[in-house]
C-alpha cells in the first residue's frame, strides 16, 4: 500500500517485499484518499493544485517503474479502510491458512494514524494482517540513541545532532527490485 514513498528505488517496503524468499503475490495499490483533498478547520486547501499535479505524476511515474519491472500499480479513489479489505479473498474451506500482509510505510502524525487503526479494525481477523515499515528518514528510527519512545529526545538541534551524528550511520539507498522479485496475481484472481 503505497502512501509517501511513491518511487521504486530506495522504497523500505518494496525492498521488503522483493527479498522474501518464497511463494508471493503482490499487488501494489495507490489510493487517492478523498480526506487528503478536503480541507483543514480553518478552511484552507489540505491539497493544493501544484501539490495535487505533483501527486498525480508521481503515482503515473510509479507505475511506469513498476511496469518496468514487470508489475503494475492498482490505481483507486478511496478511504483505504474501505477499499483495502474488499481486495482480501476471503479464505475458503479447507484452503491453505496463507495470510494476506499489507505493508506500507509507518505514518506518525494524528489524522494518518487514525486511518491505520481504521484500517486494522476493518481487515478481516486471520486473514489478513497491517504491517507498517519505518521510512522515509535519514536514520533508522530504531537506531537512534534515544528510548524507543522517544521521550528523551533533545528539544534543541544541536544536542540531537550531536548525539545522532556520533552514534548513528547513514545507510546508502536502497536497490530497485530487481525484474520479477513483485510478482502480480494471477489476473483471475482478481
Amino acid at each position: 500500500f503505497c502512501r509517501n514513498d511513491l518511487r521504486l528505488h530506495d522504497n523500505p517496503c518494496l525492498s521488503r517485499i522483493a527479498a522474501h524468499k518464497g511463494d508471493k503475490e503482490v499487488l501494489p495499490v495507490y489510493l487517492f484518499d478523498p480526506r487528503h483533498f478536503g480541507t483543514t478547520h480553518r478552511g484552507s486547501p489540505k491539497t493544493g493544485s501544484f501539490r495535487a499535479k505533483f501527486l498525480y505524476e508521481s503515482v503515473v511515474d510509479l507505475r511506469a517503474q513498476l511496469r518496468s519491472i514487470g508489475s503494475d500499480l492498482l490505481v483507486g479513489v478511496g478511504k483505504p479502510e474501505e477499499v483495502l479489505p474488499m481486495l482480501i479473498a476471503p479464505r475458503e474451506e479447507g484452503a491453505p491458512s496463507l495470510t494476506t500482509t499489507i505493508l506500507c510505510q509507518e505514518q506518525v502524525t494524528s489524522e494518518e494514524l487514525k486511518v491505520d487503526k481504521a484500517l486494522r479494525d476493518a481487515l478481516p481477523a486471520g486473514v489478513a494482517q497491517f504491517k507498517p515499515v519505518w521510512g522515509g528518514t535519514l536514520y533508522e528510527k530504531s537506531e537512534l540513541p534515544f528510548r524507543q519512545d522517544l521521550s528523551d529526545l533533545p528539544d534543541v538541534y544541536t544536542p540531537f545532532r550531536n548525539k545522532v551524528e556520533s552514534r548513528c550511520e547513514i545507510k546508502p539507498p536502497l536497490r530497485t527490485p530487481p525484474a520479477g522479485s513483485l510478482p502480480l496475481p494471477a489476473a483471475e484472481s482478481l
